[in-house]
Parts: structure tokens; C-alpha cells; sequence
């Protein structure tokens, strides 16, 4: 326990421990270390140049506008950031096994990536963008009160995602796809879902109309107007909507009963 609150460490390695806190009134890099439990607060940014292998609970705390990047090949469980006044900026994390994210608030950018499934335990609000990297595994941030900007699944089987205002995704690459939200969803990038897309708007509108998005299977559970555009065919489940735009570059099909109650236009 280095907890002086005037500490000033340029890196630190805990080789072993099994609860490590450090306080450091400047940046702090940190180095090689092995612990149960790691609590780190720091005046300015925290980096590691080693890898960091936590079996419990890490807690990270910085400053305002301050960022933290953990891009080694760490292994963590239950991750918590905290500002210790005002916002984080930015977060980067690479965990080599399944990552869960406790509640975070920045005002930047959320990088993941995992060698695990990613999971919420907290709310996470994030205005930039969120990238997230999951390779074969799962993406499940389904927190109720998520509130994103951009997300960008670049790698992942089942990708579902909560958010209480309007999303916008990302170039996304999952088989599965599942979008919650309480306010318009839009796409900025290209969207590949091999598998099902299960989409619920409520009253609000789903605009996915990237020319090379290629779907599999859509369902617009909900929605004011859905703009569906396919680069080839897309099959449309079980949807409800007032009006349907659908565009494709191949066969367009149902394998579900669709409720329109407006205008649907369909170019195929």
C-alpha cells in the first residue's frame, strides 16, 4: 500500500501481492505485475508497458480529461474506472480472457479488446465512439441506462447492445446482431450479421441504409419507419413498423409476418 497522496513513480511493478494500492499525484506507467487486487490513482494518465494479471476487482482512478490505457496482454476480471473529479477522456483495454466493464462515464472514446465475452456489470456512457473487439466470443452491453454514441463491433459471434437514447453503429462484423434503443438507430459504417438482426426502436426510426451492409435475417421488433438497404438478397423476420424501406442487391424475403401500417417501398 503506497497511498501518500505527493508519491511520484514513473513505472511500477508489482511482481506479487495480493493487494496492491498505489497513489501517484502525477501520470504512473505501469509495469509487469501479478496481484489479486490492484487499486491505482494517479494525477494524470495511467499506461502499462508490462502485462497485468488481476484475479479480483481493478480499480482505476484519474483526474479530469485524463485518459488510461491498458494495452499490454493483461488478464483482469472486474474492471472499475473513476474520475476522481470531473470526466475521463478516453479508455483503451486489452484482456487477453473475458473482460466485464463496471459503471464508466467519459467523454471520449471506449476501446475494447478481449479474448473473452464482453459484459456490463454497470452503465457505461460513452459520447465518442466504442470499438469493440471479441473475436469468436460474445458482446453483451445491455445495461438499460448505456447510453452511446458510435459503436463498432469489429469482431464477434452475438453482438447485443442497449442503449436508452438514439445509437449509431459502426463497421460491425458479428453473426448475430441485436440493437435496444430508445432513440433512432443509424449506421456510419458498413454492417456484416451473417445471422439474425434483431431490432427494437419503439417510435423512433431505424435507418440502416450503408450500401454495403450485408444482412442475413432482419426483425424490426419496433419502429417508427425502418430503412432497411442490402448490398445482396436479405430475408425480413417477425417486424412491426409503420413504414418499411427495403433495398436490396438480390432477393428480398420474409420468414416472418411484417406489419406495415403505413407505406412500404421496396427496389430490388
Amino acid at each position: 500500500i503506497l497511498d501518500d497522496a505527493a508519491n511520484n513513480f514513473g513505472t511500477v511493478a508489482v511482481t506479487s501481492a495480493t493487494t496492491a494500492t498505489l497513489v501517484d499525484i502525477d501520470a504512473i506507467d505501469l509495469g509487469t505485475s501479478g496481484v489479486t487486487t490492484l487499486n491505482v490513482t494517479a494525477g494524470g494518465a495511467i499506461t502499462d508497458s508490462g502485462n497485468l494479471a488481476v484475479t479480483g476487482t481493478s480499480t482505476f482512478t484519474s483526474a479530469n480529461a485524463q485518459s488510461i490505457t491498458l494495452d499490454n496482454s493483461n488478464t483482469f476480471s472486474v474492471l472499475a474506472f473513476v474520475a476522481s473529479a470531473g470526466t475521463l477522456a478516453n479508455v483503451t483495454i486489452v484482456d487477453s480472457d473475458a473482460v466485464d466493464l463496471a459503471a464508466l462515464t467519459l467523454t471520449g472514446n471506449l476501446t475494447v479488446t478481449a479474448g473473452g465475452n464482453i459484459s456490463d456489470s454497470g452503465t457505461l456512457v460513452v459520447p465518442g465512439t466504442t470499438t469493440l473487439v471479441a473475436g469468436t466470443n460474445t458482446v453483451i452491453l445491455d445495461d438499460a441506462a448505456n447510453n452511446f454514441g458510435t459503436v463498432a463491433v469489429t469482431s464477434a459471434t452475438t453482438a447485443t447492445l442497449v442503449d436508452v437514447g438514439g445509437i449509431d453503429i459502426g463497421a460491425t462484423n458479428v453473426t448475430t446482431l441485436n440493437l435496444t434503443a430508445g432513440g433512432n438507430i443509424s449506421d456510419s459504417g458498413t454492417i456484416v450479421a451473417s445471422g439474425t438482426t434483431t431490432i427494437v426502436a419503439g417510435a423512433n426510426n431505424v435507418v440502416l441504409d450503408d450500401a454495403a451492409n450485408n444482412f442475413g435475417i432482419v426483425a424490426v421488433t419496433s419502429a417508427g419507419t425502418a430503412t432497411l438497404v442490402d448490398v445482396g438478397a436479405i430475408d425480413i423476420g417477425a417486424t412491426t413498423v409503420t413504414t418499411l424501406n427495403l433495398t436490396a442487391g438480390g432477393a428480398i424475403s420474409d420468414s416472418g409476418t411484417i406489419v406495415a401500417s403505413g407505406t412500404t417501398t421496396i427496389v430490388a
